[in-house]
C-alpha cells in the first residue's frame, strides 16, 4: 500500500475490499515498507486471497467472492 515510496494514497479497509469485490483489484504484493493502512489490510489479504506459488515478494490473487467476508476485527 502506498506504492514504491509509501506516499501514494491508500484505500481504507472497506474501500480495499470493494476494489476486490468489483474485480478492480486482483493481485496484491505483500512486502516492502509497511504503512499503517497496509498493516491493517495485510492480515485480510493473507486470510482471503490465494498465495501465488513461487513468488517473492509474496503475491496473492484475490477474487470477488473473497471480498464478501468481513475483515478481521469486524472492519
Amino acid at each position: 500500500m502506498g506504492g514504491f515510496t509509501g506516499a501514494v494514497p491508500t484505500p481504507t479497509g472497506s474501500a480495499f475490499r470493494h476494489l476486490v469485490a468489483t474485480g478492480r483489484l486482483r493481485y496484491v504484493v505483500l512486502g516492502g515498507p509497511a504503512t499503517a493502512q497496509g498493516r491493517s489490510i495485510a492480515p485480510w489479504v493473507r486470510a482471503h486471497c490465494a498465495p501465488v506459488p513461487h513468488q517473492t515478494p509474496a503475491l496473492h490473487r484475490c477474487s470477488p467472492p473473497s471480498a464478501t467476508s468481513r475483515a478481521p476485527g469486524g472492519r
